[in-house]
């Protein structure tokens, strides 16, 4: 028998373990609302704006120089220095923004139910790639720990209250979606945060008629608004990522090459396969945290053999950059100084645009077919990349 003595006396415990951490988050609190109001993105030079554009530095200059573009504002150094907003007008003035679909916008979900698979961290990365590109991005937290939402800049339990998050829009009415959008420092970049009050909304859920369908239908009210609707699925099976895969047109499912992960991949895939309400209309895998170890390298060889064409080529990697930027919570996209060397960053960077690059030609490819269509008129579609 367990000896009593080794029992936790939890009179006043918990309670006062939560008063401390009141108290340090009522400290952060300045701090915090600092981060979250004055984040913003680093300026660009011109040849990195003239890239995304898709034109030449001497095109950009002459169109400048001529009148048929504005000139961006200039850095402490006299250099040219441009941000997204006014990329974006250049884009618009060229005709050169993504052509907006006809149908409503495409519901990509990153979601893996074995926690540390990186599944914020890439989909974050890939909703702010997409924003680059010039589409418009919604980006939905439906994870309770909220990291996606603190990575923005956000306390979640200081600076996000119950009705901010997507819990009145599956507990009442799918429309409420509308009054948790928020705009973010990136431009045409949305986001919707999360706290833990999701939680109470997944417990609510339990009692509801159609409670798998809810965050589907509250997508599709605002769907039209956007080119992308990117969702942070929870890492943990219930009623939250359930709606979340049934809300899908698109799975990215992140993981690690090591045996634990492939395992839990097997029982994620018997889990969709349980699922009466999808409407998927691809799935992918994406090898995350790849270190180039040997270990990793069999794993990865023994994923492409097991799933195919259901992996993607592009894998993302372990990187120093990576894990300093996560320090500092910010994506590699909006560090301002490299503080290891100029090669890592480069790596990085060059890293995850691969990565986003082939997700979102996958994307577009779901556009340019009856795929989506068929899928979300329950037509039994064809998965691509299924296994």
């Amino acid at each position: 028998m367990l000896n009593k003595s080794l029992h936790l006396d939890t009179s006043g415990f918990f309670s006062s373990l939560a008063q401390r951490g009141a108290e340090a988050l009522d400290m952060l609190m300045m701090h915090t609302h600092t981060a979250a109001t004055e984040k913003t993105l680093p300026l660009l030079g011109i040849s990195e704006a003239a890239r995304l554009i898709g034109i030449s530095t001497v095109y950009l200059r002459k169109l400048e120089t001529n009148g048929e573009v504005l000139p961006p504002a200039k850095d402490e150094a006299g250099r040219r220095a441009y941000t997204m907003e006014h990329i974006n007008k250049i884009r618009g003035a060229l005709g050169r923004l993504p052509q907006n679909s006809s149908r409503q916008g495409l519901v990509i979900a990153f979601a893996n139910l074995k926690g540390g698979s990186a599944k914020t961290t890439t989909s974050a990365h890939f909703a702010q790639y997409a924003v680059r590109q010039g589409y418009r991005v919604l980006l939905i937290d439906m994870d309770p720990q909220a990291s996606m939402t603190s990575l923005f800049g956000y306390n979640p339990q200081l600076h996000i209250a119950a009705e901010e998050t997507c819990a009145p829009a599956l507990t009442q009415d799918s429309d409420n979606i509308r009054q948790s959008i928020r705009k973010t420092y990136w431009n045409r970049l949305d986001l919707i945060p999360s706290n833990l009050n999701l939680v109470g909304a997944e417990m609510a859920l339990l009692n509801m008629d159609e409670n798998s369908t809810r965050l589907r239908n509250a997508i599709d009210s605002v769907a039209a608004d956007y080119d992308i609707i990117v969702v942070d699925a929870p890492p943990a099976l219930g009623l939250l990522s359930i709606n979340v895969l049934c809300a899908a047109d698109y799975i990215v499912t992140p993981i690690i090459p090591t045996m634990v992960d492939i395992s839990s991949s097997i029982q994620f895939f018997h889990i969709l396969e349980s699922l009466d309400n999808l409407r998927l209309a691809r799935i992918s895998l994406l090898i995350t945290r790849f270190n180039g170890g040997s270990e990793h390298v069999r794993a990865a060889s023994m994923l492409r053999s097991i799933y195919g064409d259901t992996i993607l080529t592009n894998q993302m990697i372990e990187s120093a950059e990576l894990l300093k930027s996560g320090n500092d919570m910010v994506s590699v996209y909006e560090i301002t100084e490299v503080r290891g060397s100029r090669e890592t960053y480069r790596r990085a960077i060059s890293a995850f645009d691969s990565v986003n690059q082939e997700i979102l030609i996958h994307a577009k490819s779901l556009w340019d077919s009856d795929a989506v269509t068929t899928a979300r008129d329950n037509k039994q579609p064809k998965i691509k990349g299924a296994v």
